[in-house]
């Protein structure tokens, strides 16, 4: 159900799904991605990282999740630990043959730089 709403934008009714799914389910994975997954789409960042470190903690080899963290952690502008985890997506996305996703990283990486940029004084 809450994939269902996901789909069609309705991330706030989605939301509550996930949370339900994951009371009932035993291996979490997958509920606690998807919550993720909505509540970045809000920018509820802190929220959404949390839930990220926790699937990654039982599945450290879960790409599209590392790449997904790399996004919110550049959303509260974390710029160096979002490349970190982007480096880290690109290594898992390659080695997976998910060729999709490693453009999608190569971007993201030429995208972020390792710092903002200082404003310029006259």
């Amino acid at each position: 159900m809450g994939f269902a709403l996901a789909i069609q934008g309705k991330w706030d009714a989605a939301i509550p799904q996930y949370e339900q799914a994951l009371k009932l389910n035993l291996d979490k994975t997958d509920a606690q991605y998807m919550t993720a997954v909505a509540l970045a789409t809000q920018k509820k960042w802190a929220e959404a990282i949390a839930l990220y470190e926790q699937v990654l903690q039982r599945r450290p080899d879960y790409a599209e999740a590392r790449n997904n963290l790399g996004v919110a952690l550049a959303g509260q502008g974390k710029l160096a630990e979002a490349r970190q985890q982007f480096q880290q997506a690109l290594t898992l996305a390659t080695a997976q043959n998910n060729p999709t996703l490693a453009a999608s990283v190569r971007l993201r990486l030429k995208s972020y730089p390792v710092e903002l940029p200082q404003p310029q004084t006259p």
